[in-house]
C-alpha cells in the first residue's frame, strides 16, 4: 500500500463515519520520489486508488494524532506518474491553525475510471500520526458543516474555520456575505457569527451550523 502498485481500494460510501472510514498510519511509509504541485519528494507516502461511480465524490483525510501532521494529497487518473496528476488537495494548515481534516470535491470523474490518491505529509519525511481517509457521496444540496482551530482567540489573534467538503460557497458573518470569502476556509480576524451558505443554483437557501 506504500506505492502505486499496492495501492489500497476504498469505495464511496454514503456518508462518513467511524464505522465506515478507512484508518491508516504514515509511520514508516515508503519515501516517494513523486513530486508535483503540493506534495514534497522524499515524503512518506501511502497510496490509495478507487473506481469513479460518479463525476463527483467527496474527499474526506484526517489527522487523528498530530505529531505535526499536516495531510496533503494529490489525485491521479488512470496512473501514478507525474503526467497523470489531476489535482491538489492542501486547503488545511496546521501550523496556521488548522483543523488536521483535508475536506474537497473531486470532480471531472469518468464513472468506471480507476483514480489513485497519494496521501502524504506536506513537510516530507517519515513522520507517524494516525489518520482516516473517506470517500462518500457528493450532495450539492447538503447543509455543511464548519469546523473551528479554536473556540477563542486573544486580541489580535486568529481562528481559522473550515467548512465540510463542497464546491459553491460564500461565508456570512451573522447575515452580512464577507466580499470574496468563497473558499473552504476562512480566516476569522473579528468575533461573529460564522456560516456558509451554498451558492449551487439547484440549492435553495441552504446554511450551516453557525
Amino acid at each position: 500500500n506504500e506505492t502505486c502498485a499496492s495501492a489500497i481500494t476504498i469505495t464511496s460510501q454514503e456518508t462518513c463515519s467511524e464505522s465506515t472510514v478507512t484508518y491508516g498510519n504514515l509511520s514508516g511509509a515508503t519515501i516517494s520520489s513523486n513530486s508535483n504541485d503540493c506534495l514534497e519528494e522524499d515524503a512518506a507516502t501511502v497510496w490509495y486508488k478507487f473506481v469513479a461511480e460518479d463525476t463527483k465524490v467527496n474527499f474526506s483525510a484526517k489527522a487523528l494524532q498530530f505529531y505535526d501532521l499536516d495531510l496533503v494529497a494529490g489525485v491521479y487518473e488512470s496512473g501514478c506518474d507525474e503526467a497523470n496528476f489531476m489535482y491538489c488537495i492542501n486547503e488545511d494548515n496546521i501550523a496556521a491553525g488548522g483543523t488536521g481534516e483535508e475536506q474537497a470535491v473531486l470532480v471531472d470523474l469518468v464513472i468506471g475510471e480507476t483514480y489513485y490518491i497519494q496521501l502524504s505529509n506536506l513537510t516530507g519525511g517519515s513522520l507517524m500520526g494516525d489518520y482516516s481517509i473517506c470517500l462518500s457521496e457528493y450532495d450539492p444540496c447538503h447543509a455543511p458543516t464548519i469546523t473551528a482551530s479554536a473556540t477563542n482567540a486573544c486580541e489580535g489573534g486568529t481562528i481559522t474555520l473550515s467548512a465540510s467538503g463542497i464546491e459553491a460557497l460564500a461565508w456570512y458573518n451573522g447575515e452580512e456575505a464577507i466580499t470574496d470569502a468563497i473558499n473552504t476556509t476562512f480566516t476569522a480576524t473579528e468575533s461573529g457569527a460564522y456560516k456558509v451558505k451554498l451558492t449551487d443554483a439547484a440549492c435553495e437557501e441552504v446554511f450551516s451550523n453557525v
